[in-house]
This record gives C-alpha cells, structure tokens and sequence, in this order.
C-alpha cells in the first residue's frame, strides 16, 4: 500500500505543480469530439486521443479529486474482478493487515481521469470524499464504476504564447492510465461482492 500511496502522493504534488506553478486555475472546459479530447484551462489547452472504450469497476485504495487542471481525479483503483477473486481467499484483504492486501497492492492500478462534463466531474469528486470519509471511519471501501474512453496524452500548450509544454507534461502523465470519465457511478462495495 506504501507504493500506491507514493504514486498518488506523486499525482497530488505534479498537480500542485500544475496549478501553483504552471498557473493552472478554476474554470476547465472538456470539448471531445470523434477521437479527439481537449481540456481548456486557466489559459492552457491540453489535447489526448481516444484509444479504446472504458468500462470498469473498481476499489478505491486512494485518491485526489481536483477540480480544475488537465487531470480532474487521480485514483488507486483495484479492479472489481481481481478484487472478487482476492476477496474469495481474503475477505478482509483491503485491510494492511491481511493475507491478500500484498496482491491487492500490486494489481491496484494508478487512474488519472479527465470528466467528459461536471456530472462526472461531480460523482468522481463524491467518490474520493466517500472514500477518504469511509477511511477515517474504519476502513470500509467505496467503489466506482467508470464509463468512457481510454486516453492518450498529445499536447499541451499556453493559448496565449502558444509556448508547447507537453515534455514538462508528459512525464507526469505517463505514470498513470488516463481515462475519459463519461459516466460515473459510486457504488458499495459490499453489495458487488456478494
């Protein structure tokens, strides 16, 4: 659980980055047409590709939701199916303290989602304060079901200067799995492992 925690940690400090440095503010804008993505904020623009389709339920192990940037939440994401099977062996395995929490930890995935608009943006945000909520109560686990597209970063540049930044970017983006979050569901967990 510590690496997982480091690379959400990693995701948390590039995004300070990106807003307090970079000058990243309030206000982004997702435009997605065809396979093209394009998030407009606070004076820079961000494109990715759709690679692929995304439908997937996961466990959430950790998370940040901003609201603003090129990145709008970062999660550690246990897939629901490996989660299932873990959990036939280990029923406490989201526990530190269990048998299967080393598995768990090394099929939890590190996501980096962009919301297609602010429904999603709205249940991704609700789902990091359910998880971090559940935590402090002891440990209950929140999951989230995510439809939409698997994403490529392309560029990113300054509208205004038109300077390019995508080596700056890249790197922080190439840590993660970007996924064009469409539609979010949170869910209990309890219920999809019964």
């Amino acid at each position: 659980m510590g690496r997982l925690l480091g690379v959400v940690l990693l995701l948390g400090v590039a995004a300070w980055l990106l807003v307090d440095k970079i000058g990243i503010g309030p206000g982004a804008g997702v435009q997605s047409e065809g396979r093209e993505v394009v998030v407009d904020s606070g004076g820079f623009e961000y494109r990715y590709s759709r690679i692929g389709s995304h439908d997937e339920t996961y466990v959430i192990f950790g998370g940040n939701a901003t609201q603003d940037g090129p990145i709008h939440a970062s999660l550690g994401g246990l897939p629901l199916a490996s989660a299932r099977a873990i959990a036939a062996r280990h029923p406490d395995f989201y526990m530190c303290r269990s048998g299967g929490a080393a598995e768990a930890k090394r099929l939890t995935q590190s996501l980096s989602f962009v919301a297609a608009d602010g429904r999603a943006r709205a249940r991704l945000k609700e789902a990091n304060d359910l998880f971090q909520e559940r935590l402090r109560a002891g440990g209950e686990r929140t999951c989230i079901r995510v439809e939409g597209a698997n994403l490529l970063f392309d560029s990113a540049k300054a509208k205004q200067s038109g300077d390019d930044l995508t080596s700056k970017v890249k790197p922080l983006l190439n840590r993660t799995n970007l996924v064009l979050a469409e539609r979010v569901e949170v869910q209990d967990c309890r219920s999809l492992f019964r």
